[in-house]
C-alpha cells in the first residue's frame, strides 16, 4: 500500500500481511490531492489480496502570530514576531526590503525577526507570512520635491493654484484625468510651490511661500483634507485659510513624473 500527496510517494510504504498500522502525514495548508495505491504482485497470489484504508482523521493546524503587524519610519528597523502553534512552521517574505534574519523554519511554539530597510522613496507596504497567517508591514516614506500624491495610489497628480490663490487637486493615472478637488484658498499672497511629508505621517503637505514677506508656512494634510497649518523660518504671523470661488485663471503648481 502506497499514500501520496501530490503525486509525490511518502515514506511508510506497506507490504506483505500486516495489522491496522497508524500513519501519520503533515500536510501544509492549501489544496492537495491525496492518493492510496495498492500494488499487486503479479506473481504470488494469497491472502485477500486487498488493502484497507480506515479512520481518517484530518487534524487543522492553527498559527498565531504577535503582533500582527508593524509601522516602521523612513529609517528602517527591526521587528520580532512570536509563533504560537503546535505545528511545523516556514517564514515567506514577499518584498526584497524585508529581510528575515533568523531561521525560517520551526516547530511548535517560536519566533522570527527581521530588518526593514530604509526608504528612500514613496511609503511602501509588505507582508511576512506563516501557516496562512499575515503580519503586515508598513512604512512611511520620502514624497519627491515638485510631486503630490493625495490619492494614495502611488500615482502622481496634479496640483494648481488660481491667480486669486484657490487651489485644486486632479486625481491622475498617468496622463489620464480622473476627478478633480478644490482645496481650501489660502490667505491673500501666499503661493504653493510644493509637497512633501514634513510630518512624517506618511501623509503628503504642502508648501507656502509669501509673494512680499518671503516668508514659508506648511499646510498639514490629510489626502486632500486640510488639517492645521504652521510657519517655517521667517517670523510669526497668522496664516488662514479661507474658501473662494471665481472666474479666474489656473497656473500649473507641480512638475509630475506621469510614469511612476
Amino acid at each position: 500500500m502506497e499514500f501520496y500527496i501530490d503525486g509525490v510517494l511518502q515514506s511508510g510504504r506497506i507490504s506483505g500481511e500486516v495489522n491496522w498500522t497508524l500513519q501519520t502525514f503533515n500536510i501544509l495548508p492549501g489544496t492537495h490531492t491525496l492518493r492510496w495505491r495498492y500494488v499487486k504482485d503479479g506473481i504470488i497470489s494469497s491472502g485477500q489480496d486487498k488493502g484497507w484504508v480506515d479512520y481518517l482523521s484530518f487534524d487543522v493546524w492553527t498559527y498565531s502570530l504577535s503582533p500582527g503587524s508593524a509601522v516602521f519610519s523612513t529609517n528602517g528597523d527591526a521587528g520580532t514576531v512570536a509563533i504560537t502553534t503546535y505545528y511545523p512552521w516556514t517564514v515567506t517574505e514577499t518584498n526584497d526590503w524585508i529581510t528575515i534574519t533568523t531561521a525560517i523554519s520551526g516547530n511548535g511554539n517560536g519566533s522570527f525577526s527581521y530588518t526593514v530597510a530604509a526608504n528612500p522613496g514613496r511609503p511602501r507596504a509588505g507582508f511576512i507570512t506563516v501557516g496562512g497567517q499575515t503580519h503586515s508591514i508598513a512604512q512611511l516614506g520620502v514624497v519627491p520635491p515638485g510631486q503630490f500624491d493625495f490619492t494614495d495610489d502611488n500615482l502622481t497628480d496634479l496640483l494648481f493654484q488660481r491667480t486669486d490663490g484657490a487651489l485644486a487637486a486632479w486625481a491622475m493615472n498617468g496622463t489620464n484625468f480622473l476627478r478633480s478637488v478644490l482645496l481650501r484658498t489660502p490667505a491673500a499672497g501666499w503661493r504653493c510651490f510644493g509637497a512633501g511629508d514634513f510630518d512624517g505621517n506618511g501623509k503628503e503637505d504642502l508648501l507656502f511661500q509669501h509673494n512680499t514677506t518671503g516668508k514659508l508656512a506648511v499646510w498639514y494634510m490629510d489626502k486632500t483634507n486640510f488639517v492645521s497649518s504652521a510657519l517655517l523660518r521667517g517670523g510669526p504671523g497668522a496664516f488662514l485659510a479661507r474658501r473662494q470661488r471665481g472666474g479666474f485663471q489656473w497656473r500649473w503648481q507641480t512638475r509630475p513624473s506621469f510614469s511612476k
